[in-house]
């Protein structure tokens, strides 16, 4: 193993302890509304050389893991430093299926489930050029042997450098560069559809993904209650590659866009272990897509996270002209609204801004893009009943109808009348 910058973990260590000086101080003082983070943080940033933790249990090696890793600091390793500054490091080489790191967990649950069902991973990770176009594991929580199809480490970057799970990939990972990938799950609610996994990266939402209905105490649940384990940069299949890790987190808490948006991109001194001020963040717009019809509502949902907003400094402007606009407040998230009918045109592109003052940044605004094409359908209004066939059961499953307009021709249908082989006569009309 290679020699510690021994002055860089020195610096490191200052660095900490006078911020975490500060943060103590600005409580002490009472300034601003105390956020406590009460549930788990397991931290680890490599500054002793080691996989001691910062906060949690001691990381431990899988299989022979500590035989090839190797210690140092982005200098040492000739790679990039991360904003400018020199950070230590921790380099793993391509791994086997029985090498990696090991995440002790302690005994815990949420999310209405036996294990932990709603939890955030942080890493802060760096791969270089030659991994590009190959998959690399990030998380391993299950293995095939307890549930099928879980060969795949659960989260990985994809051979496309997005990031991945179970087949759905998102974002740009760029190789040679730092980045700081977040992994959310809420799997709390997932049998009445409201379970999720979120990406995000330096920050940013990548992209998200309903969990299936069955997936509470499931594949995508921290083992909480029997190894009490989740393996990082490991996967059953050797799907692996060299990676340099500053920082890894873990919380048993679903954090929000606003929270990962203050916590942005990859830093020196690693994933900090209390949460930042989380700025005023759109939750959410209307449209939320590229396309939308010419009827289609205008607005957006500001969260003011640890800010105050002024509720009459909104304006909301469309491709540059303001728009009367109606503005809610509920618990500190406001919902702005168009209130009178926007003249939308057919294969026209706009613009949707809104701007507004909040005790943070001052003025601050947020813009969308859309389109409205002559023609759209996003078959929203179509109502969903059970499924008839299908293995999976569903109460939102399929329509025998399309939405107001639309005709449904089966004719062609193989098997869908009785000139087709195969044909099975619908009884009891089902479709």
């Amino acid at each position: 193993m290679t020699q510690t910058n021994q002055l860089q973990l020195d610096m490191k260590a200052k660095k900490r302890l006078i911020l975490s000086f500060v943060a103590l101080l600005f409580c002490l003082l009472g300034a601003g509304e105390s956020r406590a983070q009460d549930s788990y943080v397991g931290l680890w940033n490599f500054d002793e050389a080691d996989l001691s933790a910062s906060s949690g249990e001691d990381m431990e090696y899988l299989g022979d893991t500590g035989d090839i890793a190797e210690f140092g600091t982005t200098e040492s390793f000739a790679i990039p430093a991360i904003n400018g500054e020199i950070a230590n490091v921790l380099k793993l080489p391509k791994l086997t299926p029985e090498q990696g790191l090991k995440v002790i967990l302690p005994e815990a649950s949420n999310g209405e489930g036996d294990l932990v069902n709603n939890w955030t991973a942080i890493m802060d990770i760096y791969y270089p050029l030659t991994s590009s176009g190959k998959k690399r594991a990030l998380i391993e929580i299950v293995t095939d042997e307890w549930v099928a199809g879980a060969a795949d480490a659960e989260f990985y970057v994809s051979a496309n450098n997005g990031i991945g799970t179970a087949g759905f990939e998102v974002g740009t990972l760029t190789p040679g560069e730092w980045h700081r990938v977040v992994m959310v799950m809420n799997v709390e609610g997932a049998s009445e559809g409201l379970g999720s996994g979120k990406l995000y990266i330096d920050g940013n939402y990548a992209g998200g993904t309903a969990v299936p209905a069955d997936a509470l105490d499931g594949r995508w649940s921290l083992d909480t209650m029997f190894e009490l384990s989740v393996a990082l940069f490991q996967d059953d299949n050797n799907e692996s590659e060299e990676v340099i890790v500053n920082s890894v987190q873990i919380l048993f808490d679903s954090l929000n866009a606003g929270q990962i948006g203050a916590l942005g991109g990859a830093q020196a001194a690693g994933v900090p272990k209390e949460l930042p001020d989380v700025p005023s963040f759109v939750t959410e717009w209307t449209p939320s897509a590229a396309y939308a019809n010419a009827d289609t509502d205008l607005g957006v949902v500001i969260d003011s996270g640890d800010t105050v907003i002024g509720g009459n400094s909104f304006s909301l402007s469309l491709n540059g002209n303001v728009v009367a606009s109606e503005v809610t407040e509920d618990g500190g998230v406001f919902t702005v609204k168009a209130s009178g009918d926007a003249a939308l045109a057919k294969a026209s592109k706009y613009e949707l801004k809104v701007t507004y003052t909040d005790s943070l940044a001052g003025e601050k605004s947020f813009s969308t893009k859309f389109e409205i094409p002559v023609y759209f359908e996003n078959f929203d209004s179509v109502e969903l009943g059970p499924n008839v066939d299908e293995a999976v059961a569903s109460e939102e499953a399929w329509s025998p109808e399309g939405p107001e307009g639309w005709v449904v021709d089966r004719s062609g249908v193989p098997g869908n009348n009785e000139e087709h082989v195969g044909y099975l006569p619908d009884e009891d009309d089902d479709g």
